[in-house]
């Protein structure tokens, strides 16, 4: 209850400012081993009914010495195209994400 009435309160606050709010949130793995999808956000009803945009970061494992490859899942739009992934690079040390086509090559 506490999430839903935070998540509407965010909301709110969102259209009377006119203001985008970034509200991160754990989800939980599937059991089977599936990808995570906006159905894995605790409490997601609430969540997932105020959002306008639900990005899902997945990524197998982080490396700590160098790039790690992480899938972007667009899980919700309200005003576009939803349900597909776009491929980023995640660099560690900089703690910054970066286009995988531009990493190419890198090591």
């Amino acid at each position: 209850r506490e999430v839903g009435e935070n998540s509407r309160s965010l909301k709110l606050a969102s259209m009377d400012f006119d203001l985008p709010f970034l509200v991160l949130s754990q989800f939980s793995r599937p059991k089977d081993g599936a990808r995570p999808t906006i159905h894995s956000l605790k409490e997601s009803g609430d969540v997932e009914n105020d959002a306008d945009v639900i990005l899902l970061f997945i990524s197998e494992e982080l490396r700590k010495d160098g790039l790690t490859p992480v899938a972007v899942n667009i899980g919700k739009q309200r005003e576009g195209v939803a349900g597909f992934d776009v491929p980023l690079m995640f660099n560690p040390q900089s703690q910054s994400f970066q286009s995988a086509e531009d990493t190419l090559g890198e090591t």
